[in-house]
């Protein structure tokens, strides 16, 4: 990669050149490996942002799922109350017309 005349460098003829290109390469592969890790960090907080952002609707989503489950056993029970109450008026209502009929 360095060449000195044609030559490639080397530490045994030129302990200098081969030093600064050392330094060079080492220098480069620090900021590579630097901008590498700091992009990766970046992305990595965008995907958690977007899950952390994904589990704040699920739990919204979860709140209104079991609101609404609540809100159905209310009316169950509503109309669990409302089938007994017609069901005993139609039953009083059998006993009457039976009374009447027979008298």
């Amino acid at each position: 990669m360095f060449l000195t005349n044609g030559v490639p460098l080397n530490s045994k003829k030129d302990l200098s050149g081969f030093t600064a290109a050392k330094s060079i390469v080492i220098n480069f592969a620090n900021k590579m490996s630097k901008e590498a890790t700091e992009d990766y960090q970046k992305d990595q907080i965008k995907s958690f942002e977007k899950i952390q952002k994904e589990l704040e609707s699920t739990q919204k989503d979860k709140e209104k799922a079991e609101k609404a489950v609540m809100e159905s056993k209310k009316a169950i029970k509503e109309a669990e109350a409302n089938i007994k109450e017609k069901t005993k008026f139609i039953a009083e209502n059998k006993k009457f017309h039976a009374v009447l009929i027979k008298k």
